[in-house]
């Protein structure tokens, strides 16, 4: 009997060394915050072998991946690539949303009981508390009992944090009083000693002593770029011109360390401290898979400030391609070439400019509308002010007011609706009950609906006209989060183990990467994804 024992337990340690020994040791899931799929081919000629031609030409990738569902941003984004779940599901509908019971906006990561961890600045009062669905890096650590370790990083707190997810071991982000990276006590009571050594390098204030120059002639965007001095471009305090250099040194004392989040160096910095946390927390080291999530906020930063066919984004992704490479080397050289898994996707990509399109004769435009002038049609068609905001292009009434006027809310919808409708760039309206129906059939109406969710969304949501885009009285720049295929198509990089060569056009979605590094990690779907496994790709 004792033998049996032995065999049987000899054999069950056999099989689960066997299992553990399938899969990667680290998994590394890079989000690109705002990367457009099309910077992959018209920047190809530019990059490096050994960033995204590595990425590309050794790993899979699917260049017709979408979002299938609106708005395009970023707190949403990052829930829906490691939940697999949409807003109307896993509840981040937007950076922020009006919160009826709390009376105000509120913002995705927000929450005011936890405390800083790491710096003296309220930007730590932060979870995930407000996301409804679990992540693959939660079900990780539910598979292995809270053995394999999940770790999130971002510049932005609700890219680091909204990754990570619930059981996360902690997620980090960057402090611009301080120039730190910190986390907040739903993590943790201090930060490691390893977080605490890196915030001593002061490596913001190293890099923001650096000018910005370009990697390679001006000549050589020429290509794939507008002029560098452009009409449609954003521009540093202290700068008269859009143009480079730009100099960072000189400049700076006009803002603290978050200038970092708006050049390359934010990028840089970030892939700093993914390898501290990787060796300060031996990820990939111990018998089970462990899960970076690396957020990238730094193109967002650079993409608004200066739109798509700036020199300035051109040069930020070779300097990203570069930051890419050098990490991938490390991680061979620490991990194994055959030990880690990585996926490079983006949380959403982005319109060009629309004075650039209209001064090329394709007539689109900026859609200008605020709660004020809602409020000002409410009064004089109601007699009332029933408007409490309006925010990710939703119109949010006041119910109480409503009722209290016996008023009804499809009555007061359908006129707010044709007022909304005769404005410039206004493509349709939808209304709370439409959105609610769940009978949507026209695939722009499907990607509203899904970031739909009855008790965060507003009464009435607009969709403006393809092209169009809501800037207030912005000029320069750009934005995004519309439905439409500039703002849904962003890249899928897969590379590592279990990963061949190969490609596809094929049309997918976003919401797959969750499901598949579930059937790669064979552990339980997050409880709301509901994409496709790409497994059968990779065979």
């Amino acid at each position: 009997m004792r033998t049996r024992k032995l065999l049987a337990l000899t054999l069950g340690t056999l099989l689960t060394m066997s299992l553990f020994a399938q899969q990667p040791k680290l998994v590394v899931g890079i989000v690109v915050d705002q990367m457009r799929q099309d910077y992959i081919t018209r920047f190809w000629e530019l990059y490096g072998e050994g960033g995204f031609k590595r990425m590309v030409q050794q790993g899979y990738s699917f260049d017709n991946a979408h979002y299938e569902y609106a708005p395009t941003v970023t707190g949403p984004g990052h829930a829906h690539v490691f939940s697999g779940a949409n807003p109307a599901l896993h509840g981040i509908i937007g950076n922020e949303w009006f919160d009826r019971k709390e009376g105000k906006l509120v913002y995705c990561a927000e929450d005011k009981t936890v405390q800083t961890v790491g710096s003296p600045s309220n930007n730590g009062q932060m979870s995930p508390r407000r996301m409804m669905a679990t992540t693959i890096g939660d079900e990780l650590r539910l598979h292995s009992n809270f053995k394999s370790k999940v770790i999130g990083i971002a510049l932005k707190d609700r890219g680091a944090i909204l990754s990570a997810g619930h059981l996360a071991n902690a997620a980090y982000w960057f402090d611009g009083p301080t120039g730190n990276f910190i986390s907040s006590t739903y993590y943790m009571n201090d930060l490691p000693e390893w977080v605490k050594n890196f915030n001593k390098k002061e490596l913001a204030d190293q890099y923001l002593n650096e000018d910005w120059t370009l990697l390679r002639p001006l000549s050589d965007y020429e290509a794939v770029c507008d002029v560098d001095n452009s009409p449609y471009e954003g521009i540093f305090k202290g700068e008269e011109k859009p143009v480079f250099p730009h100099k960072v040194s000189q400049f700076r004392n006009k803002y603290n360390s978050d200038l970092v989040r708006s050049i390359p160096a934010g990028n840089t910095i970030s892939f700093d401290f993914a390898r501290a946390a990787i060796a300060g927390e031996g990820l990939g080291q111990g018998a089970h898979t462990d899960m970076l999530t690396l957020s990238l906020s730094t193109p967002d930063y650079i993409g608004h400030m200066y739109a798509p066919r700036a020199v300035e984004v051109a040069d930020q992704y070779l300097r990203l391609d570069r930051d890419i490479a050098s990490f991938l080397t490390y991680l061979d050289s620490l991990i194994g070439k055959d030990n880690y898994l990585v996926f490079l996707s983006a949380d959403h990509a982005a319109a060009d400019n629309p004075n650039y399109l209209s001064d090329r004769k394709y007539q689109v435009g900026n859609f200008k509308v605020s709660a004020d002038s809602l409020q000002l049609f409410s009064k004089k068609r109601f007699r009332r002010e029933l408007v409490l905001a309006f925010d990710n292009l939703q119109l949010y009434f006041d119910h109480a007011a409503l009722s209290a006027a016996k008023l009804d809310r499809e009555t007061v919808s359908r006129a707010f609706a044709e007022y909304l409708m005769n404005l410039d760039g206004v493509s349709r309206v939808a209304t709370a009950a439409q959105l609610s129906a769940y009978s949507a059939t026209e695939p722009l109406m499907q990607r509203v609906q899904r970031g739909y969710h009855p008790q965060r969304s507003g009464d009435l949501a607009v969709i403006l006209h393809p092209g169009w885009i809501e800037m207030g009285w912005q000029t320069t720049g750009t934005t995004h989060a519309s439905p439409y295929n500039y703002d849904s198509r962003v890249p899928l990089l897969w590379f590592g183990k279990g990963i061949p060569a190969g490609c596809t056009s094929q049309k997918v979605a976003v919401a797959d990467i969750a499901p598949t590094l579930a059937m790669l990690l064979k552990v339980n779907l997050p409880n709301a994804a509901f994409g496709q496994s790409l497994e059968e790709w990779f065979r």
